[in-house]
């Protein structure tokens, strides 16, 4: 795939996510995060959890 497409590509992807994720948070998370999300769906996963810090420490320090 050429830069070009792979660019139109990540665009299309955007706007489809833009137009069914709601959440303003999660969307921002879901395109800084799309490489790795795609790559769950590709595999089939289709049930994704998604797990936020709320303490602001690394997972370590909480426990994870």
């Amino acid at each position: 795939m050429s830069n070009q497409n792979a660019n139109a590509s990540f665009k299309i992807e955007k706007q489809i996510l833009t137009d069914e994720i709601d959440d303003p948070e999660f969307l921002e998370f879901a395109i800084d995060n799309f490489s790795e999300l795609l790559s769950y769906i590709e595999s089939g996963r289709v049930n994704i959890r998604v797990h936020r810090d709320i303490t602001g420490l690394p997972d370590e320090q909480c426990g994870g």
